[in-house]
Parts: C-alpha cells; structure tokens; sequence
C-alpha cells in the first residue's frame, strides 16, 4: 500500500453514514461526496460541488449543495443523531411567507455550538425572490428570523427590504443586517424579541458632535453568548469627512472601543491609522473582552499593523510592528491585523513575522498568543517539523488563517518544506494537540480508503475559520478536537470529511472523550464480533475486530481525559 494511504478508523461507505471517530490517530469519516447519493432522494440524484461545511460541539456537520437532476436544486444539509439529513428541501414552503413561497437558494450557513444552524435563503413564488433570514434546530425545525417584505424592522415603522445572518451565539441567538429606507442597520434577539441596534444616520456623538453613523455595508460583527456584541463601522462628520470605528455592547447600549486618529496603548507619538477595517478583524469572548486588528502610525510612519484587546474599557497592546516580539530582543515586522482572535481567557491570537539577530529568515512566522500573564508565547512556528515526519517542516505562516477552540487548539491550512515534500504533497492542514504540539492532521498526495475499492488521493484541502470560539460564526473545528474539511481529490470528486486531531483519544470505545469502565464493558459486551472498522462497537483500534488487541488498548489508556 502507499505509504501516505490511510483508512479510515470511523469510514462512511455512503454519504450521510456517521461512525465513531475518536478511537486512533487518523481517524475520519465522510460526511457527503460529491457524485455520489443522498440519503434522502433515488440514486439519479446526487450531491454537486461542494463549498464550505461548520461542525458544532457534538461533531455535527452542516452544509449547503446543489443537487443533481433537479429544477430547484439547493439544499441545506445538517447531522442529527439520526443521521445525515436534508432540513432545507428545494421547492419546500418558506416558514413566515404567504402561500406560493418556497425555498430557492440556500446561501452556506452558520452553526452555532449547540446545533442551531442559521442561513441565509432565497424565497420566491412565480412572480418575487425575496431574500430571508431563518435558524433551524432539530427539536424546532425552521424559525423565520427576517422575511422582507412581510415583516417590520423593529424600531423603523416599516417593513424590512432585505435582510441576512451575520453571526450566531452557542444559544441559536444571531445578527441581521437588513436594510430599510434610513439605508443598512444591526438588529438581534439576543435575549428575547428581534431588537434595533443601530442603523444608518444614527446619532455618534460619543465620538465627535455631529457625528453619525455611516456606510454598515462593509466591516465586521460578532455577538458572544451573553448577547453582547462588537462592530465596525464608518461614521460620518460635517467637518472631518469619514472615518472609521469599532463599538461594542447591547441592543441600545452601545460604546466606543477606538476610531481613527485615537492615540494607542504604544503612547503619544501613535495614533490609529485610517483605512475601513474589515473581515475577520473583530473577536469577542464571553468575559467580553474585544480584540480586534487595526494599522496604527507611529512617528509619522504609516501603515504599521497592530494587534489590540479591550478589557473593561482599558485597551492594550497584544503585537504591533517595530516593537518587541515573542523573543528576547525580538521585534515584530508584521501583525496581521485582519485575523486578530480572543479565546475564552482573554488571550489574543494572531499571525506575525518577528526579526531578531538569533532567528534566521526560513523561521521568522509564527502563530502568536499574547494577553496572559506568561507575556506573548508561540503556538506554532514556521520550521517546525511535524513528527513523525522529520523531514517535513511548516513553512512561512505570513498570512495563515486558522480556526481556535475552548482548549486552545488551532487548526489550519498550511504550506509545508522539506525532502519529503513535492508539488503534490506541499499542503497539509496542521492542528495543535491538547499539550500544544502541532501534528499534520491530513495531507495533500494522500490516499484515503472510503470504501472496498475505493481508494482516491487528496488533491487540495479546504477549511473555514471561524471569530473565536465564544464569538459566533464557529468554523471548521470543535472542541472535541474535530475538523471538517473540503478535500478535493484527483479524479474531480470531493468530499466533506471530519478528520480528528491526531493524539485524541485512545482507548475510548463510546466516543466521549474519557476511557473508563464504560468503555470496558462495550468491549466486553461485543467480544468477538467483526465488521466494519468504525462502525464495529468495542473495536477500539479500529481493525474490523472486538479482541484482546481493543482490551488491551482499553487497559493502557486507562484514565484518559480528553475533554
């Protein structure tokens, strides 16, 4: 067999098969395939292209696809205990719309921890297409968030024209951005009923008197799971022209957290630069603390990045060029400021490239964690070799995206150098075990056993990244130490699949993360049997058997903690 071929501990032989996954390292399951049958319609219907796919806390995956052979041919797709199932039906009613509106388009969605998934939809009937707002949960089922133009914009006197999801909290409680004749505004129902936020025109004069509220088409918001929010916005001055700035707090309590031209934590000679921040530049944890990127000028020089966090009003320093870095006599030549993210304990995580006269140039990009008491510290770092690859090092993490969980872990899409890489195996995508080593999770050039005889090789690889794990719009990994991803492979097909961080957990034979008598007792209970590996109860070690092999596994890893 090739060496880089893998199969799978928790495999799906069809799309919409779910397995266990937590029992070795490598272990995946598939989730859907292109080309191949729903679980749902007759096998001349297929699944399309495939786009992007959010996992929440309990492993469940939900995406969008178009169909094959359909007229009406978007579909919204979640996991439930049940299995793989089609919750946003082509052609179906549209929940909140008179009769004759259906569901048209489904754009990809949201998922919130919990399970609630969000998107946005186009409805239409033989004459209109409307775009809607709705959440969807397994005990629910569908919830009209927005439905211009049948529904008032709270707080306007009028219907809403538009409107769209923006983020979603672990309760199901979300941002629209909709749009009314005063132009585009904020509006949630983090705690109850849809409420304004702010809208177009409305008074900013915590800034500057007369100031007002601008173009909100652009920038950025989140919302954590105390309903409370950060945004960016332009605002709007008779004198001074636009600007730009970022806010954070509560449906009608809102409060500054800096706009342009203020002077920042570095001292008097800086101040922030110009230039609308946008994208994913805003992150927010339940402690609501905000961090966020934004260029600064200092000493007359512009254009400087700069990585920040507000806590309780007081605004520091978390990276900014020209000043120290991750090392001793280390200064930092770049901090990305449009992937600044804050975990749960304050801590903000950020991309940067650093010099000093100790650290050559093939090892100056690292991830970087500052905001606790230990200063700024490396997560991973260009150089690194990914065991037990030796011969396999990451490579330059300039302008790297990555996803963050509760835990600490990152996970991303990385560029990859060394002897044993080549054009068809220089991308892989990398996640930091629990104890903060980086391991290759999977590569490019590999060849994934999906089924008898269906061995196909990956060609590119795929992942979403999220704002942080407590500020909405969850990405591609979970605190179980679960990624989704797209993977492409060389014969034109791809597939949505759940890979594990590698590491994570042996010896659990019920796949909650702690190896006890519980998972004794599966094994016990099915001694002998054989099936298929990852759908087999008590085979542990994922080889199709329940033996002594999965006993023995079960008694070594005795104890394991993996939450």
């Amino acid at each position: 067999m090739n060496p880089l071929t893998r199969t799978a501990c928790a495999l799906c032989l069809g799309a919409g098969c779910i397995g266990s996954v937590h029992a070795n390292v490598g272990a995946f399951r598939v989730v859907a395939i292109s080309d191949a049958p729903t679980p749902v319609y007759p096998e001349s219907i297929t699944f399309g292209d495939l786009s992007i796919a959010r996992i929440d806390g309990q492993g469940h995956v939900a995406f969008t696809t178009e169909l094959s052979n359909l007229v009406l041919n978007s579909s919204l797709w979640m996991e439930t205990e049940d299995g793989l199932e089609l919750v946003g039906e082509p052609a179906a009613p549209a929940p909140g719309a008179p009769p004759g509106y259906v569901f048209y388009h489904f754009q990809p969605a949201y998922l919130a921890e919990s399970g609630v998934v969000a998107v946005n939809a186009l409805i239409a009937d033989e004459d209109n297409t409307i775009a809607a707002a709705y959440t969807w949960s397994a005990d629910v089922g569908f919830t009209p968030i927005v439905v211009p133009p049948f529904q008032m914009a709270p707080g306007e006197g009028e219907p809403f024209d538009h409107a769209s999801i923006n983020s979603i909290n672990t309760h199901g409680e979300v941002v629209i951005r909709g749009e009314v004749s005063a132009g585009t505004g904020y509006w949630t129902n983090a705690g109850g009923s849809l409420s304004r936020v702010v809208v177009e025109g409305d008074d900013a004069s915590a800034v500057a008197a007369n100031a007002i509220f601008g173009d909100l088409h652009i920038g950025r918001v989140v919302l954590n799971d105390h309903g409370m929010l950060a945004l960016s916005a332009e605002l709007d001055h008779p004198l001074f022209g636009s600007f730009w700035s970022s806010w954070h707090g509560t449906a009608g309590a809102l409060g500054v957290t800096a706009i342009e031209s203020q002077q920042t934590p570095l001292g008097a000679t800086t101040s922030f630069d110009g230039g609308f921040p946008i994208g994913v530049d805003l992150s927010i944890n339940n402690a609501s603390q905000v961090a966020f990127g934004q260029d600064f000028v200092e000493g007359g020089t512009p254009d400087l990045d700069g990585v920040w966090r507000v806590d309780n009003g007081t605004m520091e320093t978390m990276g900014a060029v020209n000043h120290p870095g991750p090392y001793i006599g280390s200064v930092y030549t770049y901090a990305d400021s449009l992937a600044a993210v804050i975990n749960t304990d304050g801590q903000v995580y950020f991309t940067s490239r650093f010099d000093s006269a100790f650290i050559s140039t093939n090892a100056d990009t690292a991830i970087v964690r500052n905001g606790g008491a230990d200063g700024p510290q490396i997560v991973v770092r260009e150089g690194t070799s990914l065991l037990p690859l030796h011969d396999v090092q990451i490579d330059d993490l300039t302008y790297a995206r990555f996803d963050l969980n509760r835990h600490g872990q990152v996970a991303l899409v990385c560029e990859l150098r060394g002897d044993d890489v080549d054009a068809s195996s220089d991308y892989a995508i990398v996640a930091t075990t629990r104890w903060g080593d980086p391991r290759i999770v999977v590569r490019e050039g590999e060849s994934l056993f999906l089924g008898l005889g269906d061995i196909r090789t990956i060609e590119s690889l795929f992942m979403v990244t999220g704002n942080g794990p407590e500020s909405g719009s969850r990405g591609a990994l979970n605190d179980r130490g679960e990624i989704v991803a797209n993977v492409h492979f060389t014969d034109g097909t791809e597939a949505f699949i759940v890979f594990l961080i590698p590491g994570l957990c042996r010896g659990d034979a019920n796949g909650d993360l702690v190896v006890n008598f519980e998972d004794l007792e599966i094994v016990l209970d099915n001694w002998g049997a054989v099936g298929t590996p990852g759908f087999l109860e008590g085979d542990v070690n994922c080889d199709g058997r329940t033996n002594f092999s999965d006993l023995e596994w079960v008694l070594e890893h005795w104890g394991n903690d993996c939450l």
